[in-house]
């Protein structure tokens, strides 16, 4: 009867795994007040240190926590992200010495669309519109494409000879692999994905998600 109802208890787990995984209605509330599916937030494994008497140490607060954002365009799990979720935590966090947010912005290496608006906002920094450029391409209801992004530039009025001609030199082409290699090394596979101090964050999470967590990571662990 042991071995039957031990059967049981696994297919039931495995049960409620799959469900997180296929993003069904299986949710969580932790003790933080985070609510996710299974599958949307992976908590680092907890680590204790021990010193020479084998006794934990309890740990400092860190001095500065990394935000990593991996998103894309094209994508409107990205968009929404990128709108509700990205530009408010950045504007936040942008004068906190103790947070550091990075964006990368890591296209399919199949996908134009995605190519030339990871181009295109690299291309409109070069005339200080980088910002306005991507919340722009995020927001834009149209397909993109080449054309799109130029249309985009136009609309925010850069001056538009110069950007046709960074958007066709090619000369973003080697940073934007390394930031698609440096996502692929991270295990960045799906898109948006955000790591905090050993969590990540997959698809669009809320900014009150990220807020909490970047606040445990701050927190010493005792």
């Amino acid at each position: 009867m042991k071995f039957y109802s031990s059967t049981f208890l696994s297919i039931i787990l495995a049960f409620l795994v799959f469900l997180g995984v296929q993003g069904g209605p299986v949710e969580v509330t932790d003790d933080q007040g985070l609510q996710y599916h299974f599958s949307n937030i992976i908590r680092p494994v907890p680590e204790v240190l021990l010193d020479e008497f084998g006794e934990a140490i309890e740990e400092k607060k860190p001095e500065k926590v990394t935000v990593e954002v991996f998103t894309t365009f094209d994508c409107s799990e990205c968009d929404r992200f990128a709108i509700d979720t990205f530009l408010p935590l950045r504007e936040k966090y942008l004068e906190d010495e103790s947070v550091e947010v990075k964006l990368f912005v890591v296209p399919d290496r199949e996908s134009e669309a995605e190519y030339y608006s990871a181009v295109g906002i690299q291309c409109a920094a070069e005339q200080n519109s980088y910002w306005e450029m991507y919340r722009a391409l995020h927001e834009t209801p149209d397909p993109l494409n080449k054309r799109e992004v130029d249309l985009n530039a136009q609309g925010l009025g850069l001056e538009i000879v110069p950007f046709r001609n960074c958007l066709n030199s090619g000369k973003y082409d080697e940073m934007i692999e390394a930031d698609i290699a440096y996502a692929e090394g991270r295990g960045a596979t799906t898109k948006p994905i955000v790591f905090i101090g050993g969590y990540v964050l997959l698809g669009n999470q809320p900014i009150e998600n990220i807020e909490k967590i970047i606040k445990e990571a701050l927190s010493p662990k005792s």
